[in-house]
């Protein structure tokens, strides 16, 4: 596999990650709209202060969603290197 071919995947797979990750930002017991997340989304990563969410919309998001997802993804990302490790280890494809 070349280069560019293992840079696309990665790039394709980093995509759907995201596209996992973004509705599961949205789900909760109180429902935030997609633009107010991408608004807080952005306005972390610039600095500049949106007035159009509110602080319970930050706290909620930053404070309380992000963490689990953040945990969930690293403990899936934990699973398949030890999966993976284990293979290789055993060379027995079905550890």
């Amino acid at each position: 596999m070349t280069f560019s071919r293992k840079l696309i995947m990665a790039v394709i797979l980093i995509l759907l990650l995201a596209a996992a990750v973004f509705p599961a930002l949205l789900a909760g017991q109180y429902s935030i709209e997609p633009g107010q997340v991408w608004a807080l989304i952005w306005s972390k990563v610039t600095g500049i202060p949106n007035p159009d969410v509110g602080l319970a919309q930050e706290v909620i998001i930053w404070k309380i969603r992000l963490p689990r997802l953040v945990l969930a993804v690293t403990t899936g990302m934990a699973l398949a290197v030890s999966g993976a490790a284990y293979q290789g280890c055993f060379r027995n494809p079905l550890v």
